[in-house]
């Protein structure tokens, strides 16, 4: 995928949803900065529920995923999609769900540590603020699904 193709589908997730444009060209530098491409065949596992170190966020570019939790009915997720957000909220940084992809994807897989420090080094307060607000109420969306 061409990297304007990459840029647009990255602006496309719904966390960028009411985000001022500058928040969203700070947002799609980071994650470009601090994530690496790849092709992911179906029936891969992505994230396992349970799982410590949730250091990796993965936005899918294109494809499907299935997201499993205990005593919920299963979902599924559609590209463009942010995956990985939860920890945000989750102090023990402890996946919430598993989730394997669908369909073979083509996603970018970022490291949470490495988006932040380019935000913070890149883009003014206020779209620092209005970026890590947006991805709270995010997570905590996807946490109540």
């Amino acid at each position: 995928m061409e990297s304007n193709q990459v840029h647009e589908k990255i602006r496309a997730i719904p966390v960028m949803d009411g985000l001022p444009e500058s928040a969203k060209a700070a947002f799609v530098s980071a994650v470009t900065a601090a994530g690496k491409q790849e092709a992911v065949p179906n029936g891969t596992v992505l994230f396992v529920q349970g799982s410590k170190g949730a250091a990796m966020g993965c936005i899918i570019l294109s494809g499907e995923v299935r997201i499993s939790k205990p005593n919920s009915p299963e979902l599924m997720a559609y590209a463009p999609e942010l995956l990985g957000e939860t920890k945000k909220v989750n102090p023990d940084a402890q996946r919430n769900a598993t989730v394997e992809a669908a369909s073979d994807l083509e996603v970018i897989k970022f490291n949470w540590t490495g988006f932040e420090s380019h935000i913070t080094q890149t883009a003014i307060a206020a779209d620092v603020v209005a970026i890590e607000k947006a991805l709270q109420d995010y997570a905590w969306r996807h946490i109540t699904e």
